[in-house]
């Protein structure tokens, strides 16, 4: 079957040690389709990367740095995470048509 390169799902969360984050990637990656991409942004620096990300690539999460989606740094807040959905870098730092963005309380 492949992998849909058409679509995939976003989660945005620079606080990697937030408690409902493995049960929302869990949720989503169980719900949609297996040919579905599901991206996690995070701020995590590649150099400390915790054991957690090694897992969630290993479980098929593709992890993106916030700056590989655009955002140029700072304070990442509900401002800086509206201002980053405006901008075309964004957009343009995804090859799929259909982005599906969920957040940690997506059940």
């Amino acid at each position: 079957r492949g992998v849909n390169t058409r679509s995939a799902a976003l989660i945005i969360e620079p606080r990697l040690h937030h408690r409902n984050l493995p049960t929302a990637l869990s949720n989503v990656r169980g719900v949609l389709p297996v040919s579905w991409r599901v991206y996690l942004g995070t701020s995590a620096e590649s150099g400390t990367t915790p054991p957690m990300l090694q897992t969630l690539r290993l479980t098929g999460i593709h992890v993106r740095s916030l700056r590989d989606l655009g955002w140029s740094g700072g304070r990442f807040d509900r401002g800086s995470y509206n201002e980053l959905l405006k901008t075309h870098a964004f957009w343009n730092s995804f090859k799929e048509k259909r982005l599906l963005l969920f957040e940690v309380d997506a059940r």
